[in-house]
């Protein structure tokens, strides 16, 4: 009956250490499947500069794929916010951390816009703008972009272009040279705004550059 024991004894801790095994492979696993690096958020759209840009107002290397909002179903959403004169506001590649939790801790949002604010001149002291689409404006938490976009995809739009307008917001103000985090919000909604008029077929990329301008 010893004998027996020892038997059993060994089988069961056999059978415990492959568990320990198997448990070790599928978190690995588990944890590849819930981390992203910055280059491959937005299904890789994102240009290298906005991938480092995205790094240094997140804070974070290390990004979860929690909510992948396509750029492709935003684009549909907003043909058909167009053609029923809407202005809702469609999510377009949100960034989560593994510290922001269910909250993304940068949104970015697009939608079709009526242009009444365009002529608007005042803004918030921390705001400055730049010479990127047909408006560009941008904080060290924010950043907003007007572009027109001339699409066979929206109703009327080969004579009249559409006009989008692009948020970025970050749940929480970084820290650092208030020009860097300017710049680095409106490098990411440039970037994101590409690969959305893309996807809709603009003419002209809606007169945006590969790059944004800062002079």
């Amino acid at each position: 009956m010893a004998r027996g024991a020892r038997t059993a004894g060994v089988l069961a801790a056999s059978m415990l250490a492959l568990a320990g095994l198997a448990g070790c492979s599928g978190g690995s696993e588990d944890s590849d499947e819930k981390s992203a690096t910055a280059g491959e958020l937005c299904e890789g759209s994102l240009s290298t500069d906005a991938a480092r840009a995205v790094e240094s107002i997140s804070g974070s290397k290390v990004f979860v794929p929690y909510d992948s909002s396509k750029v492709s179903e935003a684009a549909e959403e907003l043909i058909v916010d167009q053609g029923l004169g809407e202005t809702k506001s469609r999510s377009v590649c949100p960034i989560y951390t593994p510290s922001s939790g269910d909250f993304a801790a940068i949104q970015i949002l697009f939608s079709v816009d009526t242009g009444d604010s365009l002529g608007k001149s005042g803004h918030a002291a921390s705001f400055k703008e730049y010479a990127v689409g047909r408006k560009a404006l941008a904080s060290p938490q924010k950043a907003v972009l007007y572009v027109e976009c001339r699409s066979s995809k929206f109703t009327g739009a080969e004579n009249s272009p559409v006009l989008l307008r692009g948020a970025l917001n970050n749940s929480d103000e970084p820290e650092g040279d208030t020009e860097k985090l300017r710049r680095a919000n409106l490098t990411v909604l440039h970037s994101v705004a590409l690969a959305l008029t893309k996807e809709l077929g603009c003419a002209d990329k809606a007169g945006l550059s590969t790059k944004p301008s800062f002079t």
